[in-house]
């Protein structure tokens, strides 16, 4: 067994609520990790709640275990109550391979199995079981973590992959648990499983991405993200993708990111964003004048250099043109679109004076204040984005 696998093996005794007096330390050579995982936070556990009573007697163990021989919750019980030689020991084997025979009716015993087969690296029988939480909607958080973590190491993830090739119930929520997404070797894992997906033909939904992209976009991998986001996706343009805004939602505010190479409109206090609605391309902006708000951003997929873009408008707002800006970010680096020529009618003309410096610039559509605030409404058509020569 590779020393990877024995590690994981560890660190995957991480289910569970009861007490034992010992620990397992994780450590990946990829990522400096020195996580504790207590298995005092996690087994024995006994179906008898803790109430204060004392523990049923052996007689009356034996006695429930006659009258309901196929219960595995008085099993567990037993187990615990008469298997265990000394409060911190493992029952003998015999009792978990029993136990195990039951099936997944009772969750402390699942809990318990778990911990069973992570004391002896049998990686696979601890998926087993933490698949079995997942399908009783039993401790998905903590399921969520022992398949995360079983992604990080190769061997590992092609079972986890196997697992969500069969589309279980439980495969969107995991694959939407952002909460693990927390260090590198946890996020390169959830890549590699999605692109493997994608490799096999799976055809992931772009919700099945959402806790993924974001993340991978902050820790500056975003042309990781828009290789994955993009694959096998017809009608993608670039560098700014859907210029009419056919696909455009409103968030809350500006980091929710779970989208990112889809426009996401913003609302605040003194402005309302919305899409035209019916079909109609573009959106509408409502501004009282008041502040400096971003109407609404993209993650393109531009490469660095100079640009020129053309916006397309309704010709009855074509006053309310110059109250509305346009920049491409760079982080915290901002490079303005200027106007080339003065708006007409319905389109105007914009570039930037200095190349932008990065890959996949963000694009935002602000408010510029005037020297009088008035109420504008600007319904923006389309958008053209296109790199140039400087």
């Amino acid at each position: 067994m590779s020393r990877g696998r024995a590690l994981v093996g560890a660190a995957l005794a991480v289910i569970g609520t009861s007490a034992l007096t010992v620990s397992y330390a994780y450590k990946s050579s990829a990522v400096s990790i020195a996580t504790q995982f207590r298995v005092s936070d996690f087994l024995l556990k006994s179906t008898v709640p803790a109430t204060g009573a004392p523990p049923p007697s052996r007689a009356v163990i034996e006695r429930a275990i006659e009258a309901d021989p196929l219960n595995q919750s008085i099993f567990n019980t037993a187990m615990m109550q008469i298997g265990r030689r000394e409060s911190n020991a493992l029952p003998a084997d015999a009792w978990f391979t029993t136990l195990e025979h039951y099936g997944w009716r009772s969750t402390p015993a699942l809990q318990n199995l778990i911990y069973y087969h992570a004391s002896r690296n049998n990686i696979g029988r601890v998926l087993d079981v933490a698949d079995a939480l997942f399908r009783r909607e039993k401790r998905t958080e903590e399921a969520t973590t022992v398949f995360s973590l079983a992604e990080t190491v190769p061997d590992l993830r092609a079972d986890v992959i196997r697992r969500l090739q069969a589309r279980p119930a439980w495969r969107r929520p995991f694959l939407l648990g952002s909460n693990v997404l927390t260090d590198p070797a946890a996020i390169e894992g959830r890549y590699q499983t999605l692109r493997a997906l994608q490799r096999t033909g799976d055809r992931l939904p772009e919700q099945e991405m959402t806790a993924l992209l974001p993340v991978l976009v902050r820790v500056g991998r975003t042309a990781d993200a828009f290789s994955l986001w993009s694959f096998g996706r017809k009608g993608i343009a670039r560098p700014v993708n859907d210029p009419q805004f056919s696909d455009a939602a409103t968030v809350i505010n500006q980091d929710d990111t779970a989208k990112p190479f889809n426009w996401r409109l913003l609302s605040g206090d003194n402005f309302d964003v919305t899409t035209r609605g019916r079909g109609a391309p573009g959106i509408v902006i409502h501004w009282n004048g008041q502040g400096v708000p971003v109407f609404a951003t993209q993650q393109t997929s531009g490469a660095a250099g100079f640009y020129k873009m053309r916006v397309a408008f309704d010709s009855e707002d074509a006053a309310s043109a110059k109250a509305v800006g346009y920049r491409l970010m760079c982080g915290d680096a901002r490079i303005d679109l200027v106007y080339v020529s003065a708006p007409d009618t319905t389109h105007s003309d914009w570039r930037t004076v200095k190349p932008v410096p990065c890959a996949f610039p963000r694009l935002e559509i602000f408010g510029v204040l005037a020297d009088a605030r008035q109420d504008i409404t600007f319904t923006l058509n389309d958008i053209a984005l296109q790199r140039i020569l400087g």
